[in-house]
């Protein structure tokens, strides 16, 4: 955004702001001062309060600096930079290591209430056998409770026969 559509914007939002204050103040001036004057001095009286206080808070807003204060920086002199070839790492023998990290080593038993995230253990993952038996189990259940609870009959066709009916005219049964 350029620096002149900024400065017309931050205008325009200070000449809105002016406006709603200056309705206002009229407003509440011609609600005040109704009981004693009559109607054609009473607009002219609530039209010069409200452009008094459009003027007054215009000029305020103009005085007030929203941009944000600079502060100096002091200039440095950053001197000469040399660009040097990085050393090239090399390694050796020497720098091997024997032992090599072998993560083959089983966890020590974490008790149940520990708050550790065990991945990969192995009584946590169940063998196909137990899969077997916790599916069979959860299909025995299932089939339970539609002997306790049989499926509501299928009433499908009858409608569709008597909907048939009523179209050709003939009296339902």
């Amino acid at each position: 955004m350029n620096a002149a559509l900024v400065r017309r914007v931050e205008i325009g939002i200070d000449g809105v702001a002016s406006a709603a204050l200056a309705v206002a103040v009229a407003f509440a001036t011609a609600r005040w001062v109704e009981r004693w004057m009559a109607q054609p001095q009473l607009g002219t009286f609530v039209t010069l309060i409200g452009a008094a206080a459009l003027g007054l808070t215009w000029l305020g807003l103009s005085w007030v600096d929203v941009r944000p204060r600079e502060f100096p920086v002091e200039k440095f002199d950053l001197g000469v930079v040399h660009p040097s070839q990085p050393q090239e790492l090399a390694l050796t023998d020497a720098d091997r290591i024997d032992d090599a990290l072998l993560l083959d080593e089983p966890l020590p038993m974490v008790s149940p209430d520990s708050r550790v995230v065990q991945l990969f253990v192995p009584p946590a993952t169940p063998t196909p056998g137990q899969l077997k038996a916790r599916i069979d189990k959860h299909l025995d259940r299932q089939r339970d409770r539609e002997a306790l609870d049989p499926p509501a009959p299928d009433d499908s066709q009858a409608l569709l026969d008597a909907l048939a009916d009523l179209r050709r005219g003939v009296n339902p049964r």
